[in-house]
């Protein structure tokens, strides 16, 4: 059955019988072909078949497909961010994520749209109760990774949609811990060389532990802490990752707020575990851990505190950062103050 067939018999089967077409042609005399009408129309209380229109007039493809009265000339667009889905019944709910699926389905998906695809699933997601059908059919259809290569100096695609749906608080964390699940399965793929990043940018374990630092910024969680700790748990149960040796995981300055996000004595052993990863495993010319600011110089101190009595090659790395640090820190004050006598030297020859 071709789309616009498809689209034509569901429409016809969640508005009955009795459509209302009259009614709806002549709402659209009266508001005019507008889309601020359409979201207008969303948020009041007309009935669930008006409400239906004007999801498929913001969402189709083509306006030539639509089954009802609107424009006759082709068009489009594709807004999602003029709806709550949770706002909506249930009924129609279910009838925007059945005709999603039918649209991403169909429509090529190339450009702004596949993005927009992404996108509305994660908005559909927000309203649809996990145990629903239409739920898992629409998260068959999200791309953990970006729909299409792009780089420039400030972002690029490698797993944005992934971090998109984890840092939407109105998501289930069903959804979150799948597609968690899935970039496990990507990670080691590519280490172990069955799985090839479409560019280095986007290898998938280092755009993974920046999504993690990134949405869990001082300590603050971005997503259920227990999926964070599941989180940190597989990168250290993994030996290709646990003992990845090109580069830490994380940024020296951010290494603190991911340990903080792993509290308690339950997890001392997992914070451990990490915290050897970043200072005694990671020794790559470009990834090691660097005490270089005050922030990166107190998470050396508190891993000091917390593991040094008991882990000596560890505490003996730290102090060498410390005192590293120091010295750098004493050059930098004599540089500036050899600096700042020169400027006074030559302001005196000027007097």
């Amino acid at each position: 059955m071709k789309y616009k067939d498809q689209i034509e018999k569901l429409f016809q089967d969640f508005v009955g019988a009795d459509a209302k077409e009259e009614v709806w042609k002549e709402w659209v005399r009266v508001n005019g072909m507008e889309v601020q009408s359409l979201r207008e129309l969303l948020k009041s209380d007309v009935h669930d078949r008006f409400k239906a229109r004007a999801l498929m007039i913001l969402l189709i493809p083509d306006f030539s497909l639509l089954p009802f009265h609107w424009k006759d000339s082709g068009g489009r667009y594709i807004y999602i961010d003029w709806f709550d889905a949770g706002t909506f019944s249930e009924n129609l709910q279910n009838f925007l994520a059945e005709f999603a699926c039918l649209t991403i389905d169909c429509d090529p998906k190339q450009g702004d749209d596949a993005f927009k695809y992404n996108d509305l699933i994660i908005r559909i997601l927000e309203g649809l109760e996990e145990t629903s059908e239409w739920a898992a059919k629409l998260f068959e259809r999200f791309l953990l990774n970006d729909p299409e290569i792009f780089w420039n100096m400030e972002t690029a695609s490698g797993y944005n949609p992934f971090r998109d749906l984890l840092s939407n608080e109105k998501v289930s964390l069903k959804w979150k811990r799948l597609a968690d699940q899935q970039m496990h399965s990507i990670i080691i793929g590519e280490l172990d060389g069955i799985l090839v990043p479409r560019k280095d940018f986007e290898f998938a374990l280092r755009c993974y532990t920046d999504h993690i630092q990134m949405m869990n910024y001082d300590g603050k969680v971005g997503y259920p802490r227990e999926l964070f700790v599941e989180q940190i748990s597989f990168l250290m149960s993994t030996d290709k990752i646990s003992k990845y040796p090109d580069r830490t995981l994380f940024s020296s300055w951010q290494l603190g707020s991911i340990l903080s996000g792993i509290p308690g004595e339950k997890h001392k052993d997992l914070r451990h575990k990490l915290a050897r990863h970043e200072l005694v495993y990671a020794i790559g010319e470009h990834g090691k851990f660097s005490v270089l600011n005050e922030q990166s110089e107190q998470v050396a101190h508190e891993v000091f505190e917390e593991f040094g009595p008991e882990d000596l090659e560890l505490a003996q790395i730290i102090e060498k950062l410390i005192s590293e640090r120091l010295v750098d820190k004493r050059t930098a004050e004599l540089e500036a103050v050899r600096k700042n006598n020169e400027k006074e030297q030559s302001i005196e020859l000027m007097r």
